[in-house]
């Protein structure tokens, strides 16, 4: 329409823009906010003061009480904690949830190692007696125990596949309540595979070793 003003007049005035921050949950992607001058505030329940200090932040929080009561004696502050103890509140649910699934983790592979040496060393212990026909034809003691060696590692290297495709797996399902966290992380994988790996190799040499150092006639007789 000719001669009206169809400009929006606006009744705030953007003073700057700060850079996107974790608000309020750690979890979430940074929100948009702005902020407001307290003066400028149509309602105003609680305001949230951050004090940097060069000392103990506990040991400043009596002077801080101190400031606040000698503005106004009726103000009450509450809720005082530090940046650390803010944080900490923040993601106690994933730490709780971290150490219990680091623990039931260690358990596991305390199990899968115990029940891995008692099923490989009781195999090559049965195993005395055709250790002892070996080496009573002509075989050394370095090719039975890398005969043996051999056999575990194809064990070994077929479990590996098995074991790390199923813990890929099972990471993307349980990725959601994951934080900061990758599910198939190649230095967890890597570690727990290596543990695995030696604590095979142990239990399949030792055997072997007390097997090969046995006289081969009496190897013979074993049952």
């Amino acid at each position: 329409m000719r001669g009206s003003d169809t400009r929006v007049k606006y009744d705030t005035v953007i003073v700057g823009v700060v850079k996107d921050a974790i608000y309020s949950n750690m979890r979430e992607p940074a929100p948009p906010v702005y902020f407001s001058a307290f003066a400028q505030a149509r309602q105003q329940r609680n305001m949230n003061f951050y004090v940097r200090t060069v000392t103990d932040p506990l040991q400043a929080a009596t002077a801080v009480r101190g400031a606040v009561a000698a503005l106004d004696p009726n103000l009450p502050v509450t809720n005082m904690r530090t940046m650390q103890a803010q944080i900490d509140t923040n993601v106690a649910s994933e730490r709780l949830l971290s150490i219990l699934t680091g623990t039931f983790a260690a358990l596991a592979t305390l199990l899968a190692a115990i029940g891995l040496y008692g099923v490989l060393a009781f195999n090559v212990a049965r195993r005395t007696r055709e250790i002892g026909i070996r080496m009573a034809l002509g075989a050394t003691t370095p090719q039975v125990r890398g005969l043996v060696v051999r056999e575990v590692a194809v064990m070994i290297g077929i479990g590996m596949i098995v074991g790390l495709g199923s813990a890929v797996v099972a990471g993307r399902l349980i990725e959601s309540v994951l934080f900061e966290t990758r599910p198939a992380d190649p230095w967890i994988l890597t570690t727990a595979a290596g543990i695995l790996a030696l604590i095979a190799f142990v239990a399949a040499y030792v055997p072997a070793r007390r097997a090969t150092a046995v006289d081969p006639m009496i190897a013979l007789r074993y049952e």
